[in-house]
């Protein structure tokens, strides 16, 4: 079976069993813990990374499959959850992600939570901690919209509440045998930012290919309409359609779908406000070179352009601050990039 992660053998050693580990941070603790998920168990192994970022992984012994491989739904639903996945990012998955995951052989699942503040600077920060300013913030948020369903409040007076943001990132990688990976991100703000142009949600990975037609996303958030001191309550989902594009620059391969951030409207108190904005995006690969072993790094990332992008938005890889590489939507002028990033081991078969 291939490992998605290198194995750290002095753990192994000390601890008589075997636990998936990551090159680049080899000092880090890395536990494995039985998860109760849905009437499941399942043994998954976690570690938390310097800037906070969580990453679970979990073996599939073939369980998550009935017989001829048709996918236990269900059961793949619940080991989705007990790495990490937000149960309703997990119900919006289609059947392909489903039976990806299903039938994988190995699944990483990898979290991280970040700050931009009213400069566009992003801080990665613990989970418990983002959390919890997020939480703040959004209570705040809540109250300032009560106060413009009331009339005592303006649309005007709601930006002063949008200077920080909170972005929650999932990354998720399945190995599916015979050199085929299969990659998925999820995005979500947990409280929105004040500037709002063309994002984008996507990933990449060293020598590693874009399979063509694979390429899905989408995203939804839910808008609230004031008017004449009344609140309308709006869900809005979307699919991406063919906003999406691929790109390769030297050995890294990448994907990303891009889509407009909505942005607040209106005067007084009569406009519509955004909340809860979320995206997903996946799609298949291979390794360039499947009869031989390596390591290789892949990055799962949501990148926030501050300018205006041009008329015809394009996808490309660029190397940020933080992370190996990205790929996501080509900006003329500054961008935020939001990313998680980890080391693959790949033995072929």
């Amino acid at each position: 079976m291939k490992k998605l992660l290198s194995c750290m053998l002095s753990l192994a050693i000390l601890f008589s069993m075997f636990i998936p580990a990551f090159a680049s941070e080899p000092q880090e603790v890395v536990t494995e813990r039985i998860v109760e998920q849905s009437g499941y168990s399942f043994t998954i192994s976690e570690r938390v990374d310097e800037n906070g970022t969580i990453i679970r992984s979990y073996e599939n012994d073939g369980s998550l499959t009935y017989s001829s491989s048709v996918p236990d739904i269900e059961k793949t639903k619940a080991v989705l959850i007990a790495l990490g996945m937000q149960e309703k990012n997990v119900e919006m998955l289609n059947s392909d992600a489903l039976d990806a995951f299903s039938t994988g052989e190995e699944i990483m699942l990898s979290t991280s939570y970040s700050k931009i503040d009213s400069d566009n600077n992003v801080t990665y920060l613990p989970e418990e901690q983002a959390l919890a300013e997020s939480s703040a913030l959004r209570a705040k948020q809540q109250d300032a919209l009560l106060a413009l369903s009331q009339g005592i409040m303006t649309m005007a007076d709601y930006d002063d509440y949008e200077e920080n943001a909170y972005m929650r990132v999932d990354y998720a990688v399945a190995y599916k045998g015979d050199g085929q990976y299969f990659y998925s991100t999820d995005a979500n703000w947990l409280t929105m930012p004040s500037i709002r142009y063309m994002d984008s949600v996507g990933s990449c990975a060293m020598e590693g290919t874009v399979t063509p037609e694979t390429q899905y996303g989408y995203y939804w958030y839910t808008s609230q309409h004031f008017s004449m001191g009344v609140m309308e309550e709006e869900p809005v989902f979307e699919y991406l359609e063919d906003n999406y594009d691929n790109d390769k620059d030297g050995n890294w391969y990448g994907s990303a779908g891009y889509f407009n951030l909505p942005r607040n409207t209106g005067t007084g108190n009569n406009g519509t406000v955004h909340q809860d904005f979320g995206a997903h995006f996946q799609y298949r690969g291979h390794v360039t070179s499947p009869d031989e072993r390596r390591f290789f790094n892949t990055v799962g990332s949501y990148t926030h352009a501050t300018v205006t992008i041009a008329a015809s938005p394009s996808i490309t890889i660029s190397y940020p601050g933080g992370l190996s590489a990205s790929a996501g939507i080509a900006a003329v002028g500054a961008k935020d990039v939001i990313g998680v990033e980890f080391e693959v081991e790949y033995i072929p078969d």
